[in-house]
């Protein structure tokens, strides 16, 4: 399974994801985030949640979306994050 990021490149993604997903992490603008997503195969991306709602107004219906916030730490904010999956 492939999975990427858009304006959000924290090792933690890598270190949470990677022991379940063979596929490496691709950093993405919001411009290249639907076409990664359009791509053939099972595949998920992270990004803010406004973004989610805007790119991805007409997904599919067997596409989940899997919204969370929090403080990351590391730049000393909060965050409000969306995982969008595509599976098979």
């Amino acid at each position: 399974m492939q999975f990427a990021s858009v304006e959000f490149d924290e090792p933690s993604l890598v270190w949470y994801f990677r022991s379940r997903v063979k596929g490496f992490l691709t950093p993405l603008n919001r411009r290249r985030a639907a076409e990664f997503m359009a791509t053939p195969g099972p595949r998920f991306i992270i990004l803010p949640t406004p973004n989610a709602g805007t790119l991805f107004a007409n997904q599919p219906p067997n596409w989940k979306f899997f919204p969370t916030s929090g403080f990351n730490i590391a730049k000393g904010k909060h965050v409000d994050l969306t995982l969008v999956l595509k599976s098979e």
